[in-house]
């Protein structure tokens, strides 16, 4: 499912309407009785009331038809109007007419106290206020009757998105309708999956419009969603071994963050890895020897770290390996960093650099760009400031488009984590996440995300959708643990329900 900013879906009309001549009064039509099958579904209208809140844009258009179709439904409407009006396009005159003709009421909203008047005892209000275009900020006015709407105890529905929401970066314009379902038009766009624009959509549901499916399949930024899981995952044949299934390699741990390196192991494992040799330091290797009875563990220099002393020993041993997970609980030392170094330029495999391997990156000035290994770096937001030098607050506000720059630039993949996480590749794509939740925030999730990712790739051919994949079932099986136990699970019963998560895909396939 594609994922758009406000411009691109602008254009995406434009295209639709020019290029394949689907009239806008069609996909206008279309919009505003899609919406109504959906709340439909999800409201019981029997003798229910409602209110049509409509501007002078498109938004309005689509607002017009939605209370046509309430209408032949015995829904009690009333259409509501607000903004410029005489600046209506052609098409919403036309479903606007069309309302008037059905003799559906009308009222012009002046101010906030008539807005309150006329929600007063109405079941449903429907924001088709401002769509998803807006770009500047709100008057006096509108922001004024957005905070009547967010006082209103009736159920709040938004058409494409809530209005005062920023479609391209989910920010508020200052502020937003805090809508209990909002009915994007078409295709999700970013606002209604970035924060704090995802917090005001309620239930987020795509209303199929009819775009052309070889038209939305240009477009470079993707939901990664259920369905693109079930094609990804990969499913075993009767005769595989375990040979087959990937050998997993983890540089990892060091003294006093051994349960890091354990964690990687066992989000490998329970991934579906076929062999997993866990590499550490003598004394690291006294704490977790024994821990996971499945994972082979190897000391390859005495001491509480790595340095370059074990380099070439563990070059070596990484020959044998499909996929390597470099940097969990590894330490920031000097000499720790240029055993990482080492690792990043001279192997030529898939490399999961994760944590303290990113802090090498940083603090070594690594170019990537001649590193010999397909890297794909899985950082936090603070890790991908250290990286690239920028502020949290710029990251988090533009966090698709950082991650893609940066794996561009780079010629790596992102897996830029948090709220959603993001995974970019070299060419410019990207899905976003939706799954997983808050609980996740806890020490050990990344690590165990860390092995899925290894196995992912060990596994399946094409970076970009493992890597996704694995994101996807990390998330997933947080969701089902929120869902069981609540929030004060763990990261050692987060890697034990990926089975769960990957047998639902598989089964599905």
């Amino acid at each position: 499912m594609i994922l758009l900013t406000s411009r691109e879906a602008e254009e995406l009309d434009f295209k639709v309407m020019n290029k394949w001549k689907i009239k806008e009064e069609t996909l206008m039509e279309t919009a505003g009785s899609k919406a109504v099958q959906i709340i439909e579904r999800n409201i019981n209208l029997k003798n229910k009331s409602a209110a049509v809140l409509c501007g002078s844009g498109n938004n309005g258009g689509d607002g017009y038809v939605a209370a046509r179709y309430l209408k032949n439904l015995c829904v009690d409407v009333v259409i509501l109007e607000n903004g410029h009006m005489e600046k209506q396009g052609q098409t919403s005159k036309h479903y606007r007419q069309i309302a008037e003709e059905m003799n559906i009421p009308f009222v012009y909203i002046n101010n906030e106290k008539e807005l309150k008047e006329q929600l007063f005892n109405k079941d449903i209000l429907i924001d088709a206020l401002i769509g998803s275009g807006l770009k500047k900020t709100l008057n006096n006015e509108k922001i004024k009757l957005i905070e009547v709407i967010n006082e209103y105890k009736g159920t709040v529905i938004s058409l494409d998105i809530p209005s005062g929401l920023s479609g391209t970066d989910g920010q508020m314009k200052p502020v937003c309708v805090n809508a209990d379902y909002t009915i994007a038009m078409g295709t999700l766009k970013r606002g209604h999956v970035l924060y704090p624009g995802v917090e005001y959509c309620g239930k987020t549901i795509v209303a199929d419009i009819g775009y052309p499916y070889i038209e939305t399949e240009k477009y470079p930024v993707k939901i990664f969603t259920e369905t693109e899981a079930e094609k990804t995952v990969p499913k075993r044949n009767r005769i595989t071994h375990k040979g087959k299934n990937g050998h997993i390699g983890i540089y990892a741990g060091s003294y006093g963050m051994e349960g890091a390196s354990l964690l990687a192991a066992s989000g490998a494992l329970y991934a579906g890895a076929g062999k997993i040799s866990l590499n550490v330091t003598e004394k690291v290797s006294r704490s977790v020897k024994g821990k996971i009875k499945e994972v082979m563990v190897t000391a390859l220099e005495d001491g509480e770290y790595f340095t370059q002393k074990s380099i070439e020993a563990a070059l070596e041993k990484a020959m044998n390996y499909k996929t390597i997970v470099l940097g969990c609980g590894i330490g920031r030392n000097e000499e720790t960093q240029k055993f990482v170094k080492e690792i990043l330029t001279r192997y030529d495999g898939k490399i999961i650099a994760d944590a303290d391997a990113l802090y090498a990156i940083a603090d070594q000035h690594i170019n990537l760009s001649e590193c010999k290994a397909k890297l794909i770096l899985t950082p936090h937001v603070g890790e991908f400031s250290k990286l690239t030098g920028k502020d949290k607050k710029e990251i988090e506000r533009n966090r698709i488009d950082e991650a893609i720059r940066y794996a561009k630039e780079n010629k790596v993949t992102v897996v830029l984590k948090g709220f959603p996480t993001v995974t970019a590749d070299e060419n410019g794509n990207a899905f976003v996440n939706t799954t997983g939740n808050a609980g996740m925030a806890s020490g050990g999730s990344g690590d165990v995300l860390s092995g899925i990712i290894a196995v992912m790739n060990a596994q399946i051919e094409n970076t970009l959708y493992d890597t996704a994949l694995a994101v996807y079932m990390h998330g997933k099986s947080g969701d089902i643990l929120l869902k069981e136990k609540g929030i004060g699970y763990t990261a050692s019963e987060l890697a034990q329900t990926v089975p769960y998560v990957r047998k639902m895909s598989e089964n599905k396939k």
